[in-house]
């Protein structure tokens, strides 16, 4: 076949090459369950931890040992409150989700059952003084007794001295428990003491009561405002949060798309040289058509992803949250989905993805196990996370000096400057990175498309670094 003659066809041949790998990814079970698996994981993180704090917390049951006479009172009232707060937002909330059925249809409302509640001391225990109640307490507190709740055994979660001198401040209230993870009930008694032991230092300082309880009550709101807003509409409004923070999301996600693709270019690529596969391909097409349609056809794997993505999250959002909350969704929604953010996505993810490709495209035609892959692996995972370790950083300071230092690195450019695309950072810096980012992949795609010629058709043990760069000249 003369020259010109191949030179035309040569996209016809990408175009069949990315078409076969395409087709052959998209229809994998492992990629649809993976398309599946996604809202089905959005899903459980908005319901799960709901029902886990709903449903699966147990109740927890608590003893109070009182030898200040009546701060007791004060912290069982200050709790009790607070599990009537409760109980009145779950009603809002029910409220909110049933107004709208006819009232023969509403489920009736059900109480949330009670976080904390206080029992006796176990009537088994007798002792003289609290230093012997608490170390008769301590095997209900280490689970080896059990206390009687309503005829059937429970577990005791937490013992509350309150020591005589404790009004004094001269010693502190205590709280055992074997559960530090849980600190909501000691949070709670610590709130209710401060109260009222501040409550009272106020009083015996000559200030009445309701003088003190006004003073208590004053909270100063403060109001941020944005100066880069026009004027009259510098308010910060949650949209503008949102919109200072959603880059980051995206960075993550950019993140998890580039490995998953970057890593089904490298499983493919090894595959077929371990099976030979790859010498029936190159009889019919040359290795750099190959190449490019590996990755335009990955790369259409890719986008088909975060396609799906995007589509069923959207979905998983509106069905979770129900019409109550239309107003908040569509502001989220309004936020993201923007040319702003969804085209410098779909920019920065096409740098991104044919940088380190490119990378792994040629790590792909050095091995010929999956083994050594993971080897050459290791290394760039390890350079691929500093801007997930950044990317709570950068919206904080988008125009820093670490911002804009990683943004001009090109291996992280794509990522950086898509996480400071919302504070509009200098046009110099998005152009100047971008072309630096265009040409670093350029570069790596001609380096790696000579790695790739010589090594798809090579076997045996990985090349040495000596012969490696020996291979990058070759076509110089």
């Amino acid at each position: 076949m003369s020259t010109d003659k191949r030179a035309g066809s040569f996209w016809k041949y990408v175009w069949l090459v990315a078409g076969r790998e395409y087709g052959e990814n998209v229809r994998t079970k492992g990629f649809i369950i993976g398309l599946l698996f996604f809202p089905l994981m959005l899903w459980a993180g908005i319901r799960v931890p709901r029902f886990l704090a709903d449903k699966a917390t147990p109740t927890r049951y608590y003893c109070v040992v009182d030898r200040s006479k009546d701060l007791g009172e004060i912290v069982r009232s200050h709790l009790k409150s607070e599990a009537t707060k409760r109980i009145d937002l779950a009603k809002a909330e029910w409220f909110e989700k049933t107004r709208s059925q006819p009232e023969d249809k509403r489920k009736p409302f059900v109480e949330p059952k009670a976080r904390f509640v206080e029992v006796p001391v176990p009537s088994g225990v007798v002792a003289d003084d609290t230093e012997g109640l608490k170390t008769a307490l301590k095997p209900y507190l280490v689970g080896e007794k059990k206390i009687v709740v309503d005829g059937k055994d429970a577990e005791l979660f937490a013992l509350v001295v309150l020591p005589e001198d404790l009004a004094k401040r001269k010693k502190g209230a205590e709280f055992w428990t074997i559960n530090l993870a849980d600190s909501d009930l000691k949070e709670g008694v610590e709130r209710s003491l401060e109260d009222e032991l501040r409550r009272r230092e106020f009083v015996s300082a000559g200030m009445l009561p309701d003088e003190v309880k006004r003073i208590a009550e004053i909270r100063v709101k403060v109001e941020s405002k944005n100066p880069k807003k026009k004027e009259g509409d510098e308010k910060v409004s949650t949209a503008d949060v949102v919109r200072q923070w959603a880059p980051a999301g995206f960075v993550y996600l950019l993140f998890i798309g580039i490995m998953t693709v970057a890593q089904m270019l490298l499983n493919n690529t090894v595959e077929e040289k371990s099976n030979r596969i790859v010498e029936v391909l190159l009889s019919s097409v040359t290795s750099t058509e190959l190449m490019t349609g590996k990755l335009v056809g990955i790369a259409g794997v890719g986008f088909t992803m975060f396609l799906s993505w995007f589509t069923t999250g959207a979905l998983v959002l509106r069905l979770s949250f129900g019409p109550e909350v239309d107003d908040i969704a569509r502001m989220i929604f309004t936020v993201i989905f923007t040319p702003q953010f969804i085209g410098a996505f779909a920019v920065y993810f096409t740098m991104a993805y044919l940088l380190y490709a490119s990378v792994f495209l040629a790590i792909g035609a050095l091995c010929n196990t999956l083994k050594d892959a993971q080897n050459f692996m290791g290394p760039v995972v390890m350079v691929m996370m500093v801007p997930v370790l950044t990317m709570m950083f950068i919206p904080k300071d988008p125009n820093g000096t670490l911002a804009t230092v990683l943004s001009w690195v090109p291996i992280y450019s794509p990522f950086i400057m898509l996480n400071r695309i919302a504070a509009d950072p200098p046009m110099f810096d998005v152009i100047g990175t971008g072309a630096l980012t265009i040409v670093t992949t350029a570069l790596l795609l001609i380096l790696a498309g000579r790695i790739f010629r010589v090594g798809i058709l090579r076997t045996g043990q990985p090349p040495k670094i000596v012969e490696l760069f020996r291979w990058m000249k070759q076509g110089a």
